[in-house]
């Protein structure tokens, strides 16, 4: 009898558990949006300290993991097409970050643009960095921008 209860438990537990894929981005064209939800906010080091860039996790689909962004106020024309917003402005700071979100915001996630020269060419073999977000946050009515990945794509 008490295999008998057991057996449900035990088949439970045998299951392969489908994990979430790690840090797809969404399927986006340029200027195309979805929906996202805030998660949390932190920096590349544990200790603010060493780095106070603010890197923003959203979540856009529940079957992927969080996408990664670094915060940016501004997105600034750079040799005629859309670049980084790091080179020519400071970035968000985690502190100031904080206050602009909260847990469970909703976001709107919009692709603005997609360094193309790094997909296609000879040099970086596919580098998927450099892509830029609008984040507007839905509560505050507030935009920012993030780019998926530390550096623009070729760098280190």
């Amino acid at each position: 009898m008490r295999l008998l209860l057991l057996a449900p438990l035990i088949l439970g537990l045998s299951t392969p558990v489908q994990a979430r894929t790690y840090g797809l981005k969404p399927d986006l064209k340029v200027h195309e949006c979805t929906n996202a939800t805030f998660q949390k906010l932190y920096t590349t080091w544990r200790e603010a300290k060493h780095d106070t860039r603010a890197i923003i996790a959203l979540s856009h689909d529940p079957k992927v993991s969080d996408l990664v962004l670094y915060l940016g106020y501004e997105l600034k024309k750079y040799e005629g097409k859309y670049w980084d917003y790091l080179g020519t402005h400071p970035p968000i700071l985690i502190k100031d970050a904080r206050k602009m979100y909260k847990p469970n915001d909703r976001i709107k996630l919009c692709l603005k643009f997609v360094p193309v020269e790094c997909r296609s060419s000879k040099f970086y073999d596919s580098d998927v960095r450099g892509e830029i977000y609008s984040i507007t946050n839905e509560r505050t009515k507030k935009t920012h921008f993030g780019r998926f990945g530390k550096n623009y794509c070729g760098g280190a």
